[in-house]
C-alpha cells in the first residue's frame, strides 16, 4: 500500500467515515467482479458485495495490514460467496456465463468492430471455460490469472501454503486448457461413416437449444455405438463438458461447441 493509502486506512480505523467510504469505493468494482465470477450471477454478486463492504466496515480495526487490503476483501467476499452456495445448494447460482457484461460496451470509433467482436467472443469463451472449473480451481485461476494477485496474496485469500496453492493452480490451468479445447473444436473427424443417431441429434441441436438431456443422450450413444465408440473424442469432450455444467443451464458457447462437434462427426464440418 502507498503512504497515502496507509494514511487513509489509519484514519478509517480511527473512525473517519469519509476515509472509510473512500477506501471501500476504491475496491468496490474489484470485489463485485470477484463475486460475479465466483457466485455466477449478478444478484448473488451484488449481495456478496453488500455483505463484504458491511463486514469490512464493521471489522476494519481488525485488518492488520500484513496483506493487501484487496486480498483481505477478497477473503471476506469468498466467505460470503461460500455461505450463499451452502444456502442455495439445491438451486446452484451458476445460471449465466461468468464475466459477461450485462450490456455490450460502446466500441471506440478508431477500433475495428469485427476485431472487437472476435475479442468479445473469445473473452466469453474463456469466461465460460473458467466457469466450468470446480469451485476451488476456479478461485485459484480468478485470483492469480484474472485479478493478478501475487502468489503470497492469493495464498492468504484461500488459506493455503505456497506449494499447495501452486499445485491447485497448476491443476486448474490444465483443466482450463481442456475446457477451452472442448469449446474450440474445429477439425472434423476424418474417415468416419455418418451415424444416423448422430444425424438425428444434430437435427435436434439445430432446431432447438442444446440442453443437458441432449448431451447426456449423446454420451450414452457414444458408449454403446460400436461404430462411434473410441473415435469420437471431440464430440465426447463437448458432450461431457455440457453435461457437467452446474445449475442445468447451457451457455451458448457450450451449445455451439456441441453443434460443431456433431457437424464434424457426421461429416458436415
Amino acid at each position: 500500500m502507498t503512504t497515502a493509502d496507509l494514511d487513509q486506512l489509519k484514519r478509517a480505523q480511527e473512525g473517519d467515515r469519509q476515509a472509510m467510504d473512500a477506501l471501500l469505493r476504491a475496491h468496490e468494482e474489484a470485489v463485485y467482479r470477484f463475486g460475479l465470477r465466483m457466485c455466477g450471477n449478478e444478484d448473488a454478486a451484488k449481495e456478496v458485495l453488500q455483505r463484504t463492504l458491511l463486514t469490512a466496515f464493521e471489522r476494519i480495526d481488525q485488518f492488520r495490514g500484513d496483506a493487501r487490503l484487496s486480498s483481505w476483501l477478497y477473503a471476506l467476499a469468498r466467505s460470503h460467496c461460500s455461505r450463499l452456495h451452502r444456502r442455495a445448494r439445491s438451486a446452484p447460482l451458476h445460471d449465466v456465463p461468468l464475466d459477461v457484461p450485462a450490456q455490450a460496451p460502446q466500441l471506440p470509433a478508431e477500433r475495428d468492430p469485427s476485431q472487437e467482436l472476435m475479442q468479445a467472443e473469445m473473452a466469453q469463451l474463456v469466461a465460460t471455460a473458467i466457469s466450468l472449473l470446480p469451485e476451488r480451481q476456479r478461485e485459484a485461476v480468478v485470483l492469480k490469472d484474472v485479478e493478478d494477485l501475487s502468489l503470497d496474496d492469493a495464498c492468504s485469500v484461500v488459506g493455503l501454503d505456497l506449494p499447495a496453492f501452486k499445485s491447485r493452480l497448476h491443476r486448474a490451468r490444465e483443466q482450463l486448457k481442456l475446457n477451452l479445447a472442448a469449446l474450440l473444436q474445429e477439425q472434423p473427424a476424418s474417415g468416419l461413416t455418418a451415424c444416423p443417431e448422430l444425424q438425428r441429434a444434430l437435427a435436434t441441436a439445430r432446431a432447438s437449444s442444446v440442453d443437458q438431456a441432449v448431451c447426456r443422450a449423446i454420451e450414452d450413444h457414444l458408449k454403446e455405438c460400436t461404430s462411434c465408440r473410441d473415435r469420437m473424442g471431440p464430440l465426447q469432450d463437448a458432450a461431457s463438458l455440457c453435461r457437467r455444467l452446474p445449475g442445468g443451464q447451457v451457455p451458448e458457447p457450450v451449445q455451439r461447441a456441441v453443434r460443431t462437434a456433431l457437424q464434424n462427426a457426421v461429416g458436415e464440418g
